[in-house]
Order: structure tokens, then sequence, then C-alpha cells
């Protein structure tokens, strides 16, 4: 019980990070991850003005949301947006010892 509710708390508390990432041109971008049941996405817009002195351009963002993570018919929801399109699909999983949904956030950024 003491390690379910431990795995919980980590779980609605996840880091925000943000590291240097390359594309497929080679170019270097920024991704910052805001995961976690209580952080948003405002959080990652958050660090990509603290990495960039409040200049910088979002390339992407995506949002993972894992749902029914008890059975072996896990769902991922992912969004994806790109300018003004908003593209959201779901896939069936492998299954996970985790019932709390999970939320993955990440914001891919450079700077100006």
């Amino acid at each position: 019980m003491k390690k379910l509710m431990l795995l919980s708390v980590l779980v609605l508390t996840a880091c925000a990070t943000v590291k240097p990432v390359y594309v497929r041109d080679g170019v270097q971008v920024y991704k910052s991850t805001c995961n976690g049941m209580i952080r948003d996405i405002s959080d990652c817009y958050a660090l990509a003005s603290e990495q960039c002195a409040g200049s910088f351009e979002v390339v992407n963002t995506v949002e993972n949301t894992y749902d029914n993570m008890f059975d072996d018919n896990t769902e991922v929801k992912t969004t994806r947006y790109s300018g003004n399109t908003k593209t959201t699909y779901t896939e069936k999983g492998g299954s996970s010892f985790i019932k709390t949904p999970m939320v993955n956030r990440s914001l891919f950024f450079y700077c100006k």
C-alpha cells in the first residue's frame, strides 16, 4: 500500500525539464517536458521563456494521455499541434502496473 501511495505521488508531481534535441535536417531545437497531472502546457511555455530569455518560437507541441493502465488494453491518446492544426488519435498499447492516468506533454521550440 505504501508503494502504491508513493507511486501515485510521483506520477502527480512529475518533473519539468528542458533539453536540446535535433530535428531531421540537423537543426537544434529545445524540448521542454511538463509531465504529470498537476502540470499543464503553460509550464512548458514558462520553461521555454526562461531558456530563451522570453523570445522563442514554438515548432510543435505533443500531449500523450495514458488511460486504463491496469489491463492489457492500455489506450494511448496522442494530441499533436502544428500551427493551427490539431490532430488526435488513440492507439492500443501493452500493459502497465500503474492505475492512475498519466499525461506527458512536450513543447518543441527554438530561441529567437
